[in-house]
């Protein structure tokens, strides 16, 4: 198809180039989740895919690891909401590497209050060769529920790439 195209003067009909291509993900998890206290705990079990046009992530096998199939630039963000019963804080992070955090993107905290349910969020821009991505997230309170909100709502993983 073509596209109408105009820089001040007549508008007219172009063919846009082509071979350019959107490589994005976007992963929900609909599960509640128990946290541990004091122990980075990877979120697991992402097992919605709202997007994935390159295999960045599977829901069957390893869903917890997300791949970044193509070197470039990525913008990527998360958003986890916590269900705690007790004071704290509440803590989660972006990591390269699927089950060591070799390098810790970015972190960020929220200080907890009982039923509350503190959101964390998290954007970062990223050049990648080749890796894994994984989120991972802490609790840091004396309370007896620690869980992930699976509905307030539910956590979120996006990534794009850039160039």
């Amino acid at each position: 198809g073509q596209v109408l195209e105009s820089t001040g003067g007549t508008p007219t009909w172009t063919t846009p180039v082509t071979g350019a291509t959107t490589q994005a993900l976007r992963l929900r998890h609909t599960a509640a989740l128990a946290v541990p206290l004091q122990s980075w705990t990877p979120l697991n079990a992402w097992d919605t895919e709202e997007i994935d046009t390159d295999g960045f992530h599977s829901t069957s096998v390893n869903s917890s690891q997300i791949t970044v199939p193509t070197s470039g630039s990525y913008l990527m963000g998360a958003m986890v909401t916590f269900n705690t019963s007790g004071a704290g804080s509440v803590l989660c992070r972006i990591v390269e590497g699927t089950t060591v955090a070799t390098t810790v993107l970015v972190q960020g905290a929220m200080n907890a209050t009982p039923d509350a349910f503190p959101a964390v969020n998290l954007t970062v821009l990223r050049n990648f060769a080749s890796s894994g991505v994984s989120i991972q997230v802490q609790v840091y309170s004396q309370a007896t529920t620690n869980t992930i909100s699976a509905t307030i709502p539910s956590p979120l993983f996006w990534m794009h790439r850039l160039s």
